[in-house]
């Protein structure tokens, strides 16, 4: 399942996630054959770590009920860029 979460986070976060990407997850309820799952999350918090940042969202999975599954947080790195005003 944690797969599900990090092929999220890569396709949002790209080289972010796969260089300095985290992830820890508890799984809070079985997934059984024939369910749907659905990836979610939200970024959280932005931490400036030198010169780059880290996003940190809160991650889970559902199924097609809409129960969760799996949850728990995941980050990514980047650049920090001045803000164009």
């Amino acid at each position: 399942m944690v797969a599900y979460l990090n092929q999220m986070m890569t396709d949002n976060f790209s080289e972010g996630y796969l260089t300095g990407g985290e992830i820890s997850v508890s799984f809070i309820k079985p997934v059984r054959p024939g369910d749907l799952i659905f990836g979610k999350g939200i970024v959280q918090e932005i931490r400036v770590e030198g010169a780059r940042h880290r996003l940190v969202c809160g991650v889970w999975l559902e199924n097609q009920d809409g129960e969760k599954t799996t949850v728990g947080t995941a980050s990514a790195v980047g650049q920090v860029r001045e803000r164009e005003e």
